[in-house]
């Protein structure tokens, strides 16, 4: 033990703990000194002194033994490669085991170093290996290595993340969400698996979807330092961790007032019960709180007559996840060209309206260090989720957030929008920047914001106030003759079907730019004129968005229902109930082997004061 498995160290030891024992040494001489054959009793202390060992000032069990090693690792963690050559070197020659500094090192090689340096812990064991082949006295240079790689390191403990993670789990133990269930049991009967994306199908082998269950949504455990590798890594997991947390909230329903008030800065418009027509869910989902979030387990099924979850069925899911969405590329986009347009500064404080699904609110923050960047929340669950993931971030730099106000109407008044910006202005803050995406439904609600914005005082509008809009609009939506015609015919097809879709084409731009139905009685040239007559100065610009998406049986069933569908009605009148059958069955024949791009017009809009 006292050689550490080094024969020449023994041997050695043990040669000085002879030669100096004797008062005289003098083997060599005609009478040697001391004579043959004399017995040689070697002392506590030169045993000591001849391995290098103090046993007294390093007892092992005792604090000095804790003491040193205690220093030794914070010598490390406070990256000061001197101190840490100096107590290794004191542990060392007080012959404490290498195997015992080797451990500490390998704890803090991931405890203090952590992800800012991820090869610090490969390095460290590989010199304990090379140890264990060499021994001492060499062996001290893979002592040393190992520590002055670790004292010069860059330092994290982001892996105390497990830590809070295990106390979150010990206090809770919440519900797996179903899509992230074993699809290989219970499928069929409970939907485990259903909704699940698989991620090395998209781009980046990333898709933003929830993994948490769904009570711990926006809960934050591992927050990276801008340190060494994390510092390389930290944007991209902020970016990627806020993108799924919007894409998440972006699903969740909208909480309705008790008044029925809507979620946007607008009324309701009396048309509202008549959705079934191709502008996109987004419009319903978005407006008229007809939307879910996550799938739910289903409790009880009817078996299907013919089993039909063969290997064939599960591969051909798999292979239709491995295309679908581009929804996190999508929001992303977006949200860049609206903060482009926002010419932020270092100091610019922002309000974000409707900022539930936090896709500006982090960004905005982060470009704006020396500002200040608040949210008006229209739900409590949206805003909880963005609280608990503000907590990870220091106070000054935590979006405000606040509910936005109950209304007695069945929209935001201009009085109730003039005092959320008063309350702001009371604690100090005056924004220079107003963010609002997709604000309205309808021209009326356009007219009602341009009033509010007119109706602020001075006082509270400090100089080049802007408001930053992307708005999202119906008329100019994806027409489904195009679609047919560009992606699911081909050119020996294209002929047959060509009488039918120009009377399609003919009938979907009259239903679309029908200036009696209220949903399309505005674009953005309405929406800046509306300003712009205000006294505002308008800038726009307008962006053809394409998402990849997949169009259901359902939502064909309801376009083209000439019954109860609008669209569906107007298109018959026009193309005829046959004609019209033969488009619906094309569509259906294609739906379930393709993913469409799905085009959408998107006005992105500055409104600023003109002193």
């Amino acid at each position: 033990d006292t050689a550490n498995g080094d024969a020449r160290s023994l041997l050695n030891a043990l040669e000085l703990a002879v030669e100096t024992t004797p008062e005289k040494w003098e083997p060599d001489n005609t009478n040697p000194i001391p004579a043959w054959g004399s017995k040689i009793y070697i002392s506590k202390e030169a045993a000591e002194e001849s391995i290098q060992k103090k046993v007294v000032l390093y007892d092992r069990d005792g604090d000095y033994h804790y003491d040193i090693i205690s220093a030794f690792i914070k010598s490390l963690r406070g990256r000061d490669p001197d101190a840490a050559m100096y107590w290794l070197a004191r542990m060392v020659r007080a012959g404490e085991d290498p195997h015992f500094i080797f451990r500490r090192m390998l704890i803090s090689a991931c405890e203090d170093t952590g992800l800012a340096d991820p090869y610090a812990i490969a390095v460290v064991t590989s010199c304990a290996d090379a140890f264990d082949r060499v021994g001492l006295p060499e062996g001290r240079y893979h002592l040393a290595h190992a520590a002055l790689y670790l004292a010069t390191a860059p330092k994290s403990n982001s892996s105390m993340a497990f830590f809070d993670a295990l106390s979150s789990v010990e206090k809770e133990d919440a519900e797996v969400p179903n899509h992230l269930k074993d699809s290989s049991r219970d499928a069929e009967g409970f939907g485990h698996g259903d909704g699940y994306l698989y991620p090395h199908a998209y781009r980046d082998h990333w898709v933003a979807q929830q993994y948490l269950p769904t009570e711990l949504v926006g809960r934050v455990f591992y927050t990276p330092t801008d340190q060494g590798y994390e510092a390389k890594i930290k944007d991209e997991v902020l970016s990627r961790r806020e993108m799924q947390i919007s894409a998440i909230l972006e699903d969740i329903q909208p909480e309705k007032p008790d008044t029925g008030a809507s979620c946007g800065m607008h009324p309701l418009p009396h048309f509202a019960s008549d959705f079934n027509n191709p502008i996109g869910e987004w419009w319903i989902n978005k407006n008229f709180n007809t939307n879910t979030t996550v799938k739910k387990e289903q409790l009880t099924f009817t078996p299907k007559d013919d089993r039909k979850e063969s290997a064939l069925n599960k591969a051909d899911r798999s292979w239709r996840g491995r295309l679908d969405s581009n929804r996190a590329q999508v929001l992303t986009s977006i949200r860049d060209a609206m903060i482009q347009l926002a010419q932020l500064s270092r100091h610019t404080r922002s309000l974000i309206w409707n900022a539930d699904d936090g896709l500006l609110l982090w960004d905005v923050s982060r470009k704006t260090p020396e500002g200040v960047t608040a949210g008006v929340c229209s739900g409590e669950r949206g805003m909880q989720i963005l609280e608990q993931y503000g907590r990870t971030l220091d106070d000054l730099d935590r979006p405000v957030l606040t509910l936005r106000p109950p209304s007695k109407e069945n929209y935001l008044t201009s009085d109730e929008f003039n005092s959320v910006l008063a309350n702001y202005a009371d604690k100090g803050i005056l924004f220079d920047r107003l963010f609002f995406r997709d604000p309205f439904n309808c021209q009326d609600s356009a007219d009602v914001l341009a009033y509010s914005l007119e109706q602020l005082p001075k006082a509270i509008v400090p100089d080049g106030f802007t408001v930053v809009i992307s708005q999202r609009i119906p008329g100019k939506g994806q027409r489904i003759g195009e679609l047919v015609q560009n992606q699911i015919l081909n050119e020996s097809t294209r002929e047959v079907f060509d009488t039918i879709l120009k009377k399609m084409a003919l009938a979907e731009n009259e239903f679309f730019t029908n200036q009696d139905n209220p949903l399309f009685a505005w674009d953005e040239k309405s929406i800046a004129k509306t300003f712009s007559d205000k006294g505002f100065e308008v800038k726009s610009a307008s962006r053809i968005i394409t998402e990849k998406r997949r169009i259901t049986e359902q939502e064909i069933n309801r376009w083209f229902d000439t019954e109860n569908s609008s669209y569906g009605s107007a298109l018959a009148v026009q193309v005829g109930n046959d004609d019209l059958l033969k488009i619906k069955n094309l569509l259906l024949s294609a739906a379930n082997n393709t993913l469409f791009d799905w085009n959408t017009t998107i006005e992105f809009m500055t409104v600023s004061v003109v002193r």
